[in-house]
């Protein structure tokens, strides 16, 4: 399960400033490892292995999410519930997901910090826009159908307690896609707090990555 490449392409380059179909197809049908490791590394420098990373968290985060809202539309069709209720814990719920996601060991200790630096690195640059982020999963489209939308719905079509409500289910998904449009241009409002926080753990995260990166011999 996986988002467009589309949404992986735009967070790519927010977050990389790099982005390479070949990466994402490796990164939905591979784990990591010191041979995968070493690869991205050689093909791609660290652009490609971080790309790698991101990619696979924001799989990571589509799955969490496609639970989350099948768990609030049930909810929200029983009247247990609100649109606004729903999107704060999943706002807080997704974000812890993705940072305590880990990888696979390579079997190298030095190599194993590297990846979870730029896991931090990833975590970081999102968290600063994370309303961005949600919006961007949750309103990804194929054509005119949204994508994660589609598959909540197809999932609670299945639930024989909900099915009778739907009306309720696609009012939950419209009212939450609405609401994370107006959050996403709430971000603007604390733009500048946001990019001061944001340099500021850089100053903490890059010089660590940096430093790593030389023990082993590569270039960054």
């Amino acid at each position: 399960m996986s988002p467009s490449l589309d949404v992986h392409r735009r967070m790519g380059e927010i977050v990389c400033n790099f982005y390479d179909h070949e990466v994402d197809r490796i990164a939905d049908s591979s784990k990591l490892s010191e041979k995968l490791f070493d690869e991205l590394l050689e093909r791609w420098d660290v652009e490609g292995l971080c790309y790698y990373i991101l990619h696979r968290m924001l799989d990571e985060l589509e799955v969490a999410m496609l639970e989350m809202l099948t768990k609030f539309g049930e909810a929200y069709a029983r009247g247990e519930t609100t649109v606004e209720r729903a999107y704060e814990v999943i706002y807080e719920e997704s974000l812890r997901v993705l940072s305590k996601f880990t990888f696979e060991k390579t079997g190298n200790e030095k190599k194993d910090e590297v990846v979870n630096l730029f896991r931090d690195f990833v975590v970081t640059t999102l968290k600063a826009g994370w309303e961005n982020v949600i919006a961007s999963v949750v309103l990804d489209k194929s054509g005119d159908e949204l994508l994660l939308v589609r598959k909540v719905v197809n999932r609670l079509k299945k639930n024989r307690r909900i099915r009778k409500s739907m009306d309720r289910v696609w009012e939950f998904l419209e009212g939450f896609c609405v609401v994370a449009s107006e959050r996403l241009e709430e971000v603007e409002k604390t733009k500048k707090k946001r990019i001061s926080t944001l340099k500021k753990n850089y100053d903490e995260i890059v010089p660590k990555i940096r430093d790593v990166l030389k023990e082993l011999g590569i270039r960054s």
